[in-house]
């Protein structure tokens, strides 16, 4: 499973100053005869990371960061909310966000509680810029 945990992230954010073309998404954490209730976005350029509950249903969307390298665990990131609003985590918020360029990466996207998460739904991406 995963080896090491570099940082653990719930960061309450509002929306960026400046509009965001998403390199990656959305990403659903969505399985047959199930409402997803959380979606991802990611740009490559800084390390963005959108992440929005989609659903008020008692749970928060979370993101796991892990690398395809090493399989070991970059980050995870959780949404503050629970009523279809978004928060945001970039490389300058924290220096675990900040990705390895010419890296794979999977970003696993999945809701729950703060201690336990259902329905992780892997996304691979190869970060270039």
């Amino acid at each position: 499973m995963v080896a090491a945990v570099a940082g653990s992230a719930s960061v309450l954010a509002i929306a960026p100053a400046h509009a965001v073309n998403w390199d990656w998404g959305p990403w659903y954490e969505k399985y047959a005869g199930y409402d997803a209730g959380a979606t991802a976005y990611f740009e490559e350029h800084g390390d963005r990371l959108k992440l929005c509950d989609t659903s008020t249903d008692g749970y928060r969307a979370h993101v796991r960061v892990e690398s395809n390298r090493t399989s070991n665990l970059v980050y995870r990131f959780s949404d503050t909310y629970d009523n279809g609003r978004c928060s945001y985590i970039d490389a300058n918020d924290r220096s675990y966000s900040n990705l390895r360029e010419n890296t794979w990466y999977t970003i696993w996207v999945g809701e729950g509680t703060s201690s336990v998460t259902r329905n992780w739904k892997p996304y691979e991406i190869y970060n270039d810029h």
